[in-house]
């Protein structure tokens, strides 16, 4: 069997190729960075993608290159527009001839770049984020919580290698003051894809001993105005809005604000600035102790020169006051002791009136007086003869006023 007719690969490709290059033009397109690889020679290879709208899934993608010649001119133009760097999950809009090598195949050649189309595209993303945490409500959580009245013990958020970092420990520490703070850094990576995840995990280990710090600070040290976008992450900052600790951010520039800062407690511009905030805290803690310890000096002194001024007039008055108490315990013992000189006296009276009634009474049924009068009592072995029998010989006694006489009874007569 004759073989099929053919050709070969490589002319298959250099048909492509000059397919390509008589039927196309430099056409303006947009996409998304998905890899950016900045060569030692000067180029600068990427990897560019579109996703589909409902569900993000790749539809399209391409390999792009910018020539050193040409990136050279685009890098500082589209940096100093955007205030970033190209990186992936950027989106462009970039100006782009096709190009088809015989051994490398498709490939997009880069050859200008519109930084505005980047812009807005930044804007509407970070838009977005605020827009979403102000509809669920988190936007000012943090803010909402107060400072403690002594700010001392500090977890911070940074890279342990960044001047910022250095520039921080030197002003907080070296403070004019003499202040004491603890502080405890958490590393975290402050720029480039590992961003978002480093700090979510940072965070979530201050969060295990939050119990042993006042506030949280997060830092960037220096590094380009670009690397601040990695700050306008949601996530990032939603995990800043529901924390229960203050968080003071440092890590913008003077004309620059992150979602970060937004939603953090207190937002200042550098490391230094944060530092010399939590100093002024302190200044302030102890201006205020100051005020309070004079406000309790003046309250005790005026409140022991009130007690002195009661006690130096009840000291003058005290000897009026015995004097009138003496008096009046005097007045009350005159008046018992009279009151009891009455009552005796009338107890008296009433006892010589009953012993007089009953001295007449006795008088007056007294045998002397009986005998006075001439009657004499007769006895018997001593006893009255009437309630006695008497017999011839029987011997009696009469007793009179002034005589005992016995006598031998002789006779005796019955009668009255």
């Amino acid at each position: 069997m004759p073989p099929h007719a053919h050709i070969r690969l490589v002319e298959l490709n250099s048909f492509v190729k000059k397919l390509i290059a008589d039927n196309t033009q430099p056409q303006w397109i947009t996409a998304e960075i998905s890899e950016v690889n900045e060569h030692y020679s000067g180029h600068c290879y990427l990897e560019l993608i579109e996703k589909d709208d409902a569900d993000e899934h790749i539809i399209a993608k391409a390999k792009a290159v910018i020539w050193s010649f040409t990136y050279r001119m685009i890098k500082p133009y589209f940096e100093t527009t955007t205030h970033e760097r190209l990186m992936a999950g950027m989106k462009v809009l970039v100006k782009v001839e096709v190009s088809f090598h015989e051994a490398y195949g498709y490939s997009l050649v880069i050859k200008d770049i519109d930084p505005q189309y980047t812009l807005g595209d930044m804007a509407r993303k970070r838009a977005l984020i605020i827009q979403q945490l102000y509809a669920e409500g988190v936007m000012d959580l943090n803010k909402e919580i107060d400072l403690p009245l002594l700010v001392q013990r500090i977890a911070v958020i940074s890279s342990p290698g960044a001047a910022g970092y250095t520039d921080f420990c030197n002003q907080l520490h070296g403070n004019a003051f003499g202040f004491v703070f603890y502080h405890r850094l958490f590393a975290a990576v402050m720029q480039g894809t590992e961003t978002e995840a480093s700090i979510i995990n940072a965070l979530e280990a201050v969060y295990e001993h939050k119990e042993l710090f006042d506030v949280v600070v997060i830092i960037r040290g220096g590094g380009a105005t670009s690397d601040l976008s990695w700050f306008d992450n949601y996530n990032i900052a939603y995990h800043c809005t529901q924390f229960p600790l203050p968080i003071l951010s440092g890590i913008g520039h003077d004309k620059d604000v992150s979602v970060v800062d937004m939603v953090a407690h207190t937002s200042l511009k550098t490391p230094t600035a944060v530092a010399q905030f939590l100093v002024d805290c302190m200044q302030q803690t102890e201006s205020n102790l100051h005020t309070v310890k004079e406000e309790i000096i003046n309250y005790t002194e005026q409140a022991l020169e009130s007690w002195q001024q009661r006690l130096q007039l009840v000291t003058l008055q005290l000897p009026n006051a015995v004097k009138r108490k003496v008096e009046q315990a005097y007045y009350t013992l005159t008046s018992s002791i009279q009151h009891l000189q009455h009552r005796s006296k009338q107890n008296l009276t009433q006892k010589a009136y009953t012993l007089d009634k009953h001295q007449q009474y006795v008088q007056l049924v007294s045998p002397i007086r009986i005998f006075e009068k001439g009657y004499t009592l007769t006895l018997k072995n001593g006893k009255p003869i009437h309630n006695q029998t008497l017999a011839k010989g029987d011997v009696v006694e009469t007793i009179s006023l002034q005589k005992r006489m016995k006598s031998t009874i002789i006779e005796i007569e019955n009668g009255k």
